[in-house]
């Protein structure tokens, strides 16, 4: 969906072109010549060049007025009317002195001439003097409200251009492959996923918009594909995936259960296959249009743009909510300061779940559709938007972008940066405009005996600072998750299925500023013993969010969501008895390590007891140094080797 834009900037020039062409001024003290004043032959004159301007003859018109004013040079009306030929004819500077004239000889004689140097002048970057000229126009006290509108959002531009271009940005823009992803024909909106190995886009060939998905293998890009089962004859355009990627969401227009326009639906991927795309209904959709989706990482908020009535002005970005039954609430208007008057398109939700991406015409910036970013607020508020800053930004409209999980790479569309047409481009993003990084989680759970993939598996990551549940989720049908954690806290993990052992998993990332690699998981469930009679479970599960002072066998709070899941687990499965043991890694004098990880496992052993598990289904050992399952060289090894665990026993 490639945006036409009116060219503002050329339809109000216009517009106060032919207004000139009707009007006339009265002045009755001037040193110049007016129509009133002039004679009847150069009155004449100026009506044959009026008249060829009006039939769009601007080089005539010219040549007209020339000879009129080499006559009378002091004729102000026949120097506004060459002003704004000159404007036509995109001779700039010719038509900024006319209108500096027009000053000269009374710069009160024609209202508009400021305004119409404003216009001038930011064509010609001359962004200070567009501010002059914006502030002098509005000192007139003009009667428009639409000039006084146009006036403010020059001004405002200017402002916010002068400084910018003062203080560009690094950007160094880098195309797609070409013939791989960029070709000939026309490339844009990209959707990169979670795990940077997918790109899909919309491709249009004559006319048929569809979308190709181009694969990353071996860090080399693929040739990028159509997606058949989601292309039709009629148009695909814009799309957002979700986190997993089993969840695909897209606009599409000609459907024959569509509402109007471009819809929104949705298609979810499994066992290999997309299910049939179904219209997101009248939640969503509207007769009017709905497109550019961008879903959250948790699937609970779809942001999209639409023109339907009840927004601000122009294109708004809207937003709906997955209720607890699966459906999507009814599509609440963003508001400001997001949406503005004028149009407010292609939302991007970064994973970071907080820092919203977008392009916006209503917001001060370079001209026509300029990139921003607002943050999430802790009120459910969105912060007042950061224009990206120049040269990310130009005088061009800039086409939508989306950002890699670590916040540092950008993917957007242009038409202006190589010259081959609208292709898709990558950029590093500067520092001051990332949002937060994350890093994911993908995981396969498997029976520990079997091997089989077990779907429906419950997976609940816990803030350890604050105990609170960051996201839970449950394995697909082939025993899969994926989630996004934000980087800077350290999370707890359970993985929990009925009739298995649960696991616990540790990411520390409080200290981290990027990732180089996320995480990837196979997880091996095993089943929990029926009977007291069964063999002791040599398995050890290891408890991963057990954490102890340094050098001491005292709890620390952040041990206490791992210690109620396994308290939780022996109070339900009371066939259950359990051995604790305690680890250290090789850093002191040995036997004091041995002390020590007796002493830690007897903490957990009491917490139990204390919470009323039975003395006789518990016993604790520690092992020391003696049992490493790390390489004690590293800190991360040394840390896996100090570790808690239990394993089932008899009694």
């Amino acid at each position: 969906m490639l945006h036409r834009f009116i060219n503002m900037n050329r339809y109000h020039i216009i517009v106060l072109f032919y207004l000139l062409l009707l009007t006339v001024q009265t002045s009755f003290s001037q040193q110049y010549i007016t129509l009133q004043s002039a004679k009847k032959g150069q009155v004449k004159l100026l009506d044959k060049a009026k008249a060829s301007a009006r039939a769009t003859q601007f080089d005539q018109s010219l040549v007209q007025l020339n000879k009129l004013l080499s006559k009378v040079p002091d004729f102000i009306d026949a120097h506004v009317l060459k002003a704004q030929v000159l404007y036509e004819l995109e001779d700039l500077p010719a038509a900024k002195a006319s209108y500096l004239k027009v000053v000269e000889l009374d710069a009160n004689y024609y209202p508009n001439v400021f305004y119409q140097l404003a216009v001038t002048t930011w064509k010609l970057d001359d962004f200070e003097s567009t501010i002059d000229y914006s502030n002098r126009f509005l000192q007139t006290n003009p009667r428009s409200p639409q000039l006084i509108k146009q006036a403010e959002r020059y001004l405002d531009n200017a402002q916010f251009a002068a400084e910018a271009i003062k203080n560009p940005l690094r950007f160094e823009p880098q195309p797609m492959p070409y013939g791989i992803i960029n070709t000939e024909e026309l490339e844009y909106l990209p959707y990169i996923s979670a795990d940077q190995k997918k790109l899909v886009f919309t491709r249009r060939i004559n006319g048929q918009e569809d979308f190709y998905l181009s694969e990353k293998i071996n860090n080399e890009w693929q040739m990028a594909q159509p997606i058949t089962p989601i292309n039709t004859p009629q148009n695909e355009g814009s799309l957002t995936i979700s986190a997993d990627s089993k969840t695909w969401i897209f606009g599409a227009s000609g459907r024959a259960d569509t509402k109007g326009g471009y819809d929104l639906y949705i298609s979810e991927w499994r066992e290999g296959n997309f299910l049939p795309p179904i219209n997101m209904g009248a939640a969503i959709n509207t007769s009017y249009r709905e497109r550019q989706p961008s879903l959250s990482n948790d699937g609970k908020m779809l942001f999209f743009e639409s023109n339907r009535p009840g927004g601000l002005g122009g294109s708004d970005i809207w937003v709906s909510y997955r209720q607890m039954d699966g459906t999507w609430s009814n599509a609440k208007n963003l508001g400001a300061p997001i949406n503005t008057i004028e149009d407010d398109e292609s939302p991007f939700l970064h994973p970071d779940g907080e820092t919203l991406y977008f392009m916006s015409k209503g917001n001060p910036g370079m001209g026509g559709f300029d990139l921003y970013k607002s943050q999430l607020q802790a009120d459910g508020s969105w912060s007042k938007p950061v224009n990206l800053g120049y040269p990310i930004n130009t005088k061009a409209d800039e086409g939508a972008i989306v950002v890699t999980l670590d916040g540092t790479t950008a993917y957007f569309t242009s038409s202006q940066r190589d010259g081959k047409g609208t292709d898709i481009f990558y950029f590093d993003l500067p520092k001051h405009i990332q949002p937060t990084p994350v890093t994911y989680v993908r995981a396969i759970i498997k029976d520990g005996n079997t091997k089989k993939a077990i779907p429906n598996a419950q997976a609940s990551f816990v803030n350890l600072k604050t105990a609170q549940t960051h996201l839970s989720t449950k394995t697909d049908a082939e025993g899969e998750f994926l989630v996004v954690l934000p980087i800077g806290y350290d999370f707890s993990l359970n993985i929990n299925s009925s009739g298995y052992l649960f696991y616990s998993e540790y990411f520390a990332l409080t200290q981290s500023s990027s990732l180089d690699e996320p995480f990837e998981l196979e997880v091996l469930l095993y089943p929990i013993p029926l009977e007291k009679a069964e063999i002791i479970v040599r398995r050890p599960v290891v408890l991963k969010n057990i954490f102890f002072e340094s050098n001491s066998a005292e709890l620390l709070p952040t041990s206490l969501v791992e210690l109620e899941q396994l308290y939780l687990l022996l109070s339900t499965q009371k066939q259950l008895s359990i051995q604790i043991n305690g680890h250290t890694d090789d850093v002191g004098n040995e036997q004091d390590n041995l002390i020590l990880s007796q002493a830690r496992a007897k903490s957990v052993y009491d917490f139990l007891v204390q919470k009323g598990i039975a003395a006789q289904r518990l016993r604790y050992k520690g092992f020391g140094e003696t049992q490493p399952i790390d390489s004690n060289e590293t800190e991360v090894g040394r840390r896996n080797n100090r570790r808690t665990e239990f394993e089932v026993i008899k009694e």
